[in-house]
């Protein structure tokens, strides 16, 4: 396995040097299923891009195809030359400069080969997300078609949305820390315990998902699509910045309550969320304006004692914090 962990942490220093980068405080038994993790929906994230021309579902299919089959058929190696013309399909439509996405696909073989020599448990907690998350990308896909190009009209759909594609990373990453650290089993359990429509796990990626979906916002108005919830029916115009500011910070306690739930002894998982957090901390606050009373409120993160040990270590390490505010 040596040579498939090695190209796999390679590739994703490529992919995202801050994803590498942070993910280096796991231990190793769960570093190389993380980084394996975020490679393999990194590639569905690619797949679903809607300006790609082809048939999504069906390439979805596939890849899940694989994951299925290494866990429930238990090949030592499954048969991956079905997925090779279908993913070359989508690397052709993909610019070369676009480094992350071309090789993301570029490099299927080896992301898959990496997965397929993972444990059982930690195959299964990647391939129930990955099923999840193809389902809502198929599910949303068809929206926009039906809408015509109207991504979402509530904040309750961009919620859903949300769940279904970083959410359920959430429950993946969660369990994938307690696969390998059974003696605080419980800790994590709580963080998969529904907390009314979702658990603390998936409130956190959903909170990461908004900040990440506001920060593209300025972007998809340029291009005049219509990716944001619109309350009226009229003319399903875009809500303001400040409209999808306040609804991730709906989910913004919840994700400081994953980090603190997480145990103790789990110092790199207390390191690896809190530096995810804190990059999401500093790009939600750089767009809150500064006489707004919230401002204060995200500042108090790092006044609460929340996981302080892991956010010193974050914040004095000068390279960590360049790219967790930077990328």
């Amino acid at each position: 396995m040596a040579s498939t962990t090695s190209d796999c942490e390679k590739l994703t220093r490529n992919i995202s040097e801050s994803f590498g980068l942070i993910s280096s405080a796991l231990r190793k038994s769960m570093r190389i299923p993380v980084r394996v993790s975020y490679l393999v929906f990194k590639k569905l994230d690619v797949i679903e891009d809607n300006s790609l021309p082809f048939d999504k579902q069906e390439i979805f299919n596939q890849v899940i195809t694989y994951l299925e089959e290494s866990v429930y058929a238990k090949k030592s190696s499954p048969d991956m030359s079905f997925i090779k013309d279908a993913l070359m399909q989508v690397s052709a439509h993909i610019p070369r400069d676009n480094k992350q996405d071309w090789l993301s696909i570029k490099n299927y073989e080896k992301i898959l080969c990496a997965y397929n020599k993972l444990d059982l448990d930690d195959k299964k907690a990647i391939l129930k997300s990955a099923k999840e998350m193809t389902t809502t990308m198929l599910l949303f896909q068809n929206k926009i078609l039906l809408k015509g190009g109207q991504f979402v009209k509530s904040f309750e759909e961009l919620s859903d949305y949300s769940h279904g594609v970083a959410g359920v990373v959430g429950n993946s990453l969660t369990n994938i820390f307690m696969n390998h650290d059974k003696k605080n089993e419980d800790r994590y359990r709580l963080l998969l315990e529904k907390n009314g429509r979702y658990n603390r796990s998936e409130e956190t990626g959903i909170f990461l998902q908004y900040v990440n979906i506001i920060k593209d916002k300025k972007k998809d108005e340029n291009n005049k699509q219509h990716f944001w919830p619109s309350e009226s029916e009229e003319n399903y115009l875009p809500v303001t910045l400040e409209e999808m500011v306040k609804h991730a910070k709906e989910y913004f306690d919840a994700a400081k309550e994953y980090i603190a739930t997480l145990p103790r002894e789990n110092f790199g998982a207390r390191v690896f969320s809190s530096a995810a957090l804190l990059k999401a901390f500093y790009e939600l606050k750089s767009m809150i304006k500064h006489d707004d009373p919230e401002r204060g409120r995200l500042s108090g993160l790092r006044k609460t004692g929340l996981i302080i040990e892991a956010l010193r270590y974050t914040t004095s390490n000068r390279r960590i914090n360049k790219l967790a505010i930077s990328n």
